[in-house]
């Protein structure tokens, strides 16, 4: 089910970009676009996915993995933290080891009928 979606993200706690656009909803799963990426996320066992031209990063509650298309290689990537909230906003918020900031994404989800 095609739904409208705002997307926000932070570092630090500060706003780098907000998005308007159109997510799929289907059982527990939400997949976007931004103008670089595809975003899927499972809402149930919890796994964020964001793929591009040139790698996927994939988080999860244990383990962070990136893998570059190029070279065909994939790198586990330590994670200092990952917090999932799945309420009346979508939000993920993670700092991997190599980060010098958190990261935080908030979904907020139309309603069945495109509302937000």
């Amino acid at each position: 089910m095609n739904r409208n979606i705002v997307v926000s993200t932070y570092e630090n706690n500060i706003l780098l970009f907000k998005n308007h656009t159109t997510c799929i909803y289907e059982d527990d799963y939400i997949e976007f676009n931004t103008d670089n990426d595809n975003i899927r996320i499972n809402l149930k066992t919890f796994s964020f996915t964001k793929e591009n031209v040139e790698s996927i990063l994939k988080i999860t509650k244990d383990k962070c993995l990136l893998t570059l298309k190029e070279l065909k290689q994939s790198l586990e990537i330590p994670l200092e933290y990952v917090n999932f909230e799945n309420s009346k906003e979508i939000i993920l918020e993670y700092k991997l080891i190599s980060q010098e900031n958190p990261l935080k994404i908030i979904l907020e989800i139309g309603d069945e009928q495109n509302e937000l």
